[in-house]
């Protein structure tokens, strides 16, 4: 059983410290997941860093603690390894670089979970570090690369796979990660999917979906996008990754409703269309993306 989940950072989650595409999605998911045994998985950070100068006290592996912790801030990821004191742990504070079998016997530790090495999952791109890995009898998975039963090449297709190794008959991980892979591939938002009997099986999901809406009474607005429910079936491939989404169409009626309510917006003057504009009273703003696109988002504006 997979109790544990340790992260690399740097070209796994992050590369010049921006995070690469969809881990924020993904890491909002797996600090959900649960294990078979129906106990948080727990999830931590375990990362190379600068060494100590000797000798090593703690006042100095604070100071480094602190630095690493700055690169972690300015990605935006600090958050989903709060509190940090237990969910990283860095070459800094086992006195070993990775692969050695101290550096996730410290993080353990830290974690404070009593797992062993065989009940941890560790995810990075560098393959030498997966085979010593393995040789230590930890699961592995390969980040950046494809066409491989034991990696993944996007973070959309990560949650999925961790699910499947971690708790496969769990619907809540499996709806965990689905959600995060329709928001990060497909711009769907998952209401809820119902269980599958096997895995070939289509998940049938209750989404919303961008919706143009077109009517001519609503006037500049023609034709803008709003959020509205829809069935879907989502077909997973082998490897449990999103291989194909049958979106079906919101109900004429939600239709009818939005197209009355975006209309009431406009007349009350509750849409701005010029980001630098803050008008008082303003609720909802159009945003237009790289393809001309119109959305019609929520925004919460404040007085200057």
């Amino acid at each position: 059983m997979i109790r544990v989940l340790m992260l690399d950072l740097g070209d796994t989650l992050i590369h010049d410290e921006v995070p690469l595409p969809h881990v924020v999605e993904a890491l909002g998911a797996l600090k959900q997941f649960v294990t078979t045994s129906g106990e948080p998985l727990a999830v931590c950070l375990v990362s190379d860093f600068n060494m100590p100068d000797p000798p090593p006290t703690l006042a100095k592996i604070d100071v480094l603690f602190r630095a690493y912790l700055e690169i972690l801030d300015h990605a935006g990821l600090r958050s989903f390894f709060e509190p940090v004191e237990q969910h990283v742990t860095l070459s800094t504070h086992a006195g070993v670089f990775k692969p050695d079998r101290k550096i996730f016997e410290t993080a353990i530790k830290r974690l404070g979970v009593g797992a062993d090495l065989d009940e941890c999952l560790f995810i990075t791109e560098d393959v030498d570090h997966i085979k010593a890995c393995r040789d230590l009898g930890m699961n592995t998975l390969t980040f950046g690369q494809t066409g491989k039963p034991d990696a993944f090449g996007d973070w959309s297709e990560g949650p999925m796979l961790i699910a499947r190794l971690i708790a496969p008959e769990s619907h809540q991980d499996i709806e965990l990660a689905l959600r995060a892979s329709l928001a990060a591939k497909h711009g769907m938002d998952l209401v809820s999917a119902a269980p599958s009997r096997s895995a070939r099986e289509p998940i049938q999901a209750r989404v919303k979906v961008w919706h143009a809406l077109s009517d001519p009474s609503l006037g500049d607005l023609d034709g803008v996008r709003v959020q509205l429910p829809a069935d879907a079936q989502v077909r997973l491939d082998d490897r449990g990754g999103v291989e194909s989404v049958r979106q079906g169409r919101p109900s004429d009626e939600d239709e009818a409703e939005a197209t009355q309510y975006v209309r009431g917006l406009a007349k009350t003057g509750k849409v701005v269309s010029d980001p630098n504009k803050r008008p008082l009273g303003a609720t909802h703003e159009v945003t237009v993306d790289s393809e001309g696109r119109r959305y019609l988002k929520r925004k919460r504006f404040s007085a200057l």
